[in-house]
């Protein structure tokens, strides 16, 4: 799991929607994470 931090939402929110698009991922999340105190995106590659 891969996780990438944004201060904002739309930092967030844009790269969420770059990320999903490609078809080598295959699950990705976005969030506020309290334990982090910023937005995330998680995302997994699919297994060769």
């Amino acid at each position: 799991m891969i996780t990438k931090k944004f201060d904002y939402k739309g930092q967030m929110i844009n790269y969420f929607n770059k990320v999903r698009k490609n078809p080598n991922i295959s699950a990705c999340y976005c969030s506020f994470s309290c334990v982090h105190g910023c937005y995330v995106v998680e995302y997994c590659y699919k297994e060769r």
